[in-house]
C-alpha cells in the first residue's frame, strides 16, 4: 500500500492530523487497536480553558483557540457538550492567595476568568467549602470524547483517508525518497510519516531517529463513578494546582449523567495497566522500573518521593473522597463505591534532566513528524495544535 501520508495511532490526534493532511494528498492511518481505544476515549472529556500553562507556551497558545474550535465542532456535528463552568476552590488560606497568581496567568493566556468570592461561588454550587476566593472559569465545558471520535473518524474517511484498525507499527526502512513501515497487516510506502502513537510514541519516534533524550512515564489515571441518582455537581470542582504534581483529584461531571471523583496520577508498570490482568508487559515493567530508578536517584528525586506517597494513599477510596471534601462539603464514601474505566497518560521524561517535559513537544524532519509530548490539555487542544502542525509540514 502506498501513501503521501502514513498517520500511526488513531486518538484525537491522529485522527485531527488526518483530517486536515487528506486536503494534501493520499492518507493512511493505522491504530493498532480501534480508533479512541486509549486516552482519548478514556479521558475526563474536559474542554479547558487554558488557566495553567506558562504564557507563550504552545499548551497555553492551542488549550484557548481549541477550547473554541472543539465547541464549534461539537455544536456543528450534534455531539453532545455543556458549558457547566468550573470554579478552581482553594483548600485552605495559602493556597487562597496563591490563586491570585493563576488568575494573571489564565487572562494573559487570553482565558475569560473572574475572581470571585464564597457567596458568588455558593451561587454557583452550594456545597462549595467557604474561602476567601476562588477562580471562575465560564468557558470549560465538558463533552462526549467517543462522540468527537466518532464524528472524525467518519469525517475522515468521507475525506478519503484510509482507516485501517488493528494494525501495529512494528518497523520501518528507509527508500530513498520514502519511507516503508511494516505493520502486522502489510507493508505500507509513505512519502511523510507522522506518529501520533500516544503511550508508544517514544518508541516508535527513537526508530526514526527523534526523542533520544526522551522516555515516556506511563502514569494511570483511576477515577471513583458516583452510584446513579446521587447528589451531584452544578459545576466542576477544581482544587489550586500543585507547581510540580499537577492538578489533583476533582469531581468531574460527563454528559452521560455519570459523577467522578478524580483521577488519580499513579505511576504504572507497564503501557496499558487498565486493570492487574491487562496488556501485562515484563519488558515493560523492567522499563518502566528502570527509570523510576533513574528517577529516584537524580536530583529531582524529592519530587518522585511526594508524587509516589501522594498518589499511593489514592488507592484506598477514602483517601480521593477526603481529598475532595475539602473543596466541596457532603461528599461520602458510599455515593462512591466503585472504580470507574481508568486512564492511561503518557508522560515524557526528558532523561537529561528527570524532570517531567511541561510543554508539548514535537520533532521531525523532511521525512517524519513525531508527537512526543501531547498529554493534557492536549484533549481540548487537538483541533488548533495539529492545524499548526500540518503547516510545519507542508510549508
Amino acid at each position: 500500500m502506498n501513501a503521501d501520508f502514513l498517520i500511526i495511532g488513531g486518538g484525537i490526534i491522529g485522527l485531527s492530523m488526518a483530517r486536515v493532511m487528506s486536503q494534501s494528498g493520499k492518507v493512511v492511518l493505522i491504530e493498532k487497536d480501534f480508533c479512541g481505544a486509549h486516552a482519548s476515549g478514556r479521558n475526563s472529556a474536559v474542554v479547558h480553558a487554558g488557566i495553567y500553562y506558562p504564557n507563550g507556551s504552545s499548551k497555553a497558545l492551542h488549550s484557548v483557540k481549541g477550547n473554541a474550535l472543539i465547541t464549534e465542532y461539537c455544536k456543528s456535528h450534534g455531539i453532545k457538550i455543556q458549558n457547566i463552568g468550573k470554579i478552581i476552590a482553594p483548600a485552605n488560606d495559602q493556597e487562597a492567595e496563591e490563586l491570585k497568581s493563576l488568575y494573571d496567568r489564565g487572562i494573559k493566556n487570553g482565558a475569560p476568568l473572574k475572581l470571585i468570592d464564597y457567596h458568588e461561588a455558593k451561587s454557583i454550587e452550594p456545597r462549595i467549602i467557604p474561602q476567601q476566593r476562588y477562580i471562575w472559569s465560564p468557558s470549560t465545558s465538558i463533552a462526549d470524547n467517543k462522540g468527537v471520535i466518532k464524528a472524525l473518524k467518519q469525517e475522515c474517511e468521507e475525506k478519503g483517508v484510509k482507516i485501517v484498525e488493528g494494525c501495529k507499527f512494528l518497523s520501518k526502512a528507509d527508500n530513498l525518497s520514502t519511507t516503508i513501515v511494516e505493520t502486522s497487516k502489510f507493508p505500507i510506502e509513505a512519502k511523510f510519516v507522522i506518529n501520533c502513537a500516544g503511550m508508544y510514541v517514544d518508541k516508535i519516534a527513537k526508530q526514526f531517529g527523534f526523542g533520544l533524550n526522551y522516555e515516556i512515564l506511563p502514569i494511570i489515571g483511576l477515577y471513583l463513578d458516583g452510584n446513579p441518582g446521587i447528589k451531584g455537581f452544578n459545576t466542576l470542582i477544581y482544587p489550586c494546582p500543585s507547581p510540580d504534581l499537577g492538578l489533583g483529584v476533582h469531581t468531574t461531571n460527563t454528559v452521560h449523567g455519570v459523577y467522578k471523583l478524580g483521577p488519580t496520577a499513579t505511576p504504572a508498570l507497564w503501557r496499558e495497566q487498565y486493570a492487574w490482568n491487562h496488556g501485562f508487559s515484563l519488558s515493560e515493567v523492567l522499563s518502566s522500573s528502570n527509570l523510576y530508578l533513574r528517577c529516584l536517584f537524580s536530583k529531582n528525586w524529592k519530587m518522585y518521593i511526594k508524587l509516589f506517597l501522594r498518589e499511593a494513599r489514592k488507592y484506598q477510596k477514602s483517601n480521593i473522597v477526603a481529598d475532595c471534601n475539602k473543596l466541596v462539603s457532603g461528599v461520602v464514601r458510599e455515593d462512591y463505591k466503585h472504580w470507574g474505566i481508568p486512564a492511561m497518560f503518557p508522560q515524557l521524561v526528558d532523561k537529561r534532566t528527570y524532570t517531567f517535559v511541561d510543554d508539548f513537544a514535537v520533532e521531525g524532519d523532511e521525512k517524519s513528524i513525531h508527537f512526543l509530548n501531547i498529554v493534557s490539555p492536549g484533549w481540548t487542544s487537538s483541533l488548533s495544535f495539529t492545524q499548526e502542525i500540518s503547516k510545519r509540514i507542508l510549508k
